[in-house]
């Protein structure tokens, strides 16, 4: 149970990772963020996480799995949930905030991405034949000005509708429908 509290939030940052780690290609011996800094030695990837729980041990198996994987060594920066947004704009504003971070987009995000703050992705994503396999509606969803920023979480696409049975509602006579849909306006 305990190896499942850490692989949650830590599962989130493999992609991230494994995406920061792989934009320099593939090939040679070394892994794609050991090629991108030239000298074999891991890749330094700082993230900000959510902390949901314990904050795992630094240096704990599926931290450790992860790090041998990327070819980084993650600096990894837990954030209580309640004060998350709060903290990310903090960090914008000093700009001293981790290399990948993931945030909502709120009025001082959008501001920081019109400002160049953050590393426009889009035309990357080519390259990553899981993220580029993905329904174009995710990436429109999170689009500014038509430039894509970040990955999205990606949920089943849909919207907030109520769902009913209209067989149980016709079992149950037109007038409770009525009733009922009257009470949805």
């Amino acid at each position: 149970m305990k190896g499942r509290k850490i692989a949650a939030p830590l599962g989130a940052a493999i992609m991230t990772a494994g995406t920061a780690a792989g934009c320099a290609g593939t090939g040679g011996k070394n892994s794609p963020a050991q090629e991108a800094q030239g000298d074999g030695e891991p890749f330094p990837l700082s993230i900000g996480l959510t902390q949901v729980g314990d904050i795992p041990k630094q240096g704990n198996d599926v931290e450790t799995a992860i790090e041998k994987y990327t070819g980084t060594k993650l600096q990894i920066q837990w954030i209580p949930g309640s004060a998350y947004d709060d903290k990310i704009n903090v960090m914008i504003a000093s700009s001293e905030s981790p290399m990948l971070v993931k945030v909502r987009y709120v009025p001082t995000i959008m501001n920081a991405i019109k400002s160049d703050y953050f590393w426009e992705i889009g035309p990357y994503l080519k390259d990553y034949k899981n993220l580029s396999a993905q329904n174009p509606q995710f990436y429109e969803n999170i689009s500014v000005d038509g430039k894509i920023y970040g990955v999205p979480l990606f949920r089943d696409l849909g919207r907030s509708v109520i769902h009913y049975r209209k067989d149980w509602f016709d079992a149950r006579g037109s007038s409770c429908r009525k009733r009922w849909m009257s009470g949805m306006r």
